[in-house]
């Protein structure tokens, strides 16, 4: 089974921990004809100094050597636009494109499948299957992540009150070039906004979700929403709420080599 084994090699991301790479052969190996090597304390203990002092090549040619003597002998590129979602494990439930990840032993093909392909893991992940969850602020305290839907009972009283008031101001200048702006002389947005903030029982981060984007009012253009909750004063809010600024996690986002 020596047949088709492979190391991969992510430039931009090598193996953090050499137990993960000897955990990973080992799992493979029972799934085929078993594999038995066991690491020595002190090749752990090598490769971790290695990683701490900074020497990533060397951290790195150890890897390479510990995968060939495990028989993974074939040197083969993934190419991927999302490196952040790899780590030192091709898992099955995030391919998207066929039954498991594409390697190739071309290392210019793999470059040019990760900046020509366009991604479509992100409709497969919970954080960014949905508009409301594409929108997020982190909090500067606990560092925890949050959809800014689910954040109006983190504003004080007195902001909301400013948001709500500011929110129906905000619309398209469908008369101009189409921005978004700030008008005084409007009152429902682009229209509905007293009833949706009356669906959604006085939320106005979720009738401002409703109003723009499952609206199709920033069809295509959805980062524009950013300026909508500027505008809005939600992103102030925030901030005096103990957040960082809002941020869009585009399901099209791509992290070129």
């Amino acid at each position: 089974m020596q047949q088709g084994r492979v190391v991969v090699e992510e430039w931009k991301n090598l193996f953090p921990d050499f137990d993960d790479l000897v955990n990973e052969i080992e799992h493979i190996a029972a799934e085929t004809q078993g594999f038995s090597r066991q690491i020595t304390p002190q090749q752990d203990a090598d490769y971790l100094a290695a990683v701490k002092r900074g020497d990533m090549e060397t951290a790195q040619r150890m890897v390479v050597k510990a995968a060939k003597k495990a028989g993974y002998t074939i040197h083969a590129y993934h190419g991927t636009g999302r490196a952040d979602r790899v780590g030192n494990v091709f898992r099955a439930d995030r391919a998207t494109s066929g039954p498991m990840a594409f390697f190739t032993d071309n290392k210019e093909i793999a470059e040019h499948y990760s900046k020509d392909k366009r991604d479509t893991s992100l409709a497969y992940d919970t954080d960014y299957d949905s508009y409301e969850e594409q929108f997020r602020a982190k909090h500067t305290g606990t560092g925890k992540d949050y959809a800014i839907y689910n954040l109006w009972g983190y504003i004080p009283v007195s902001e909301r009150a400013k948001i709500a008031e500011k929110a129906k101001h905000v619309r398209i200048d469908v008369d101009g070039d189409g921005e978004i702006i700030y008008d005084p002389e409007a009152n429902e947005a682009n229209g509905g906004w007293s009833w949706q903030v009356k669906e959604f029982r006085g939320n106005v981060l979720r009738a401002l979700n409703e109003q723009w984007l499952n609206s199709g009012n920033l069809f295509n253009e959805e980062a524009e929403y950013l300026k909508v909750l500027k505008l809005a004063g939600v992103s102030e809010a925030l901030q005096k709420a103990g957040f960082e600024m809002p941020r869009y996690m585009d399901p099209d986002y791509r992290e070129e080599a």
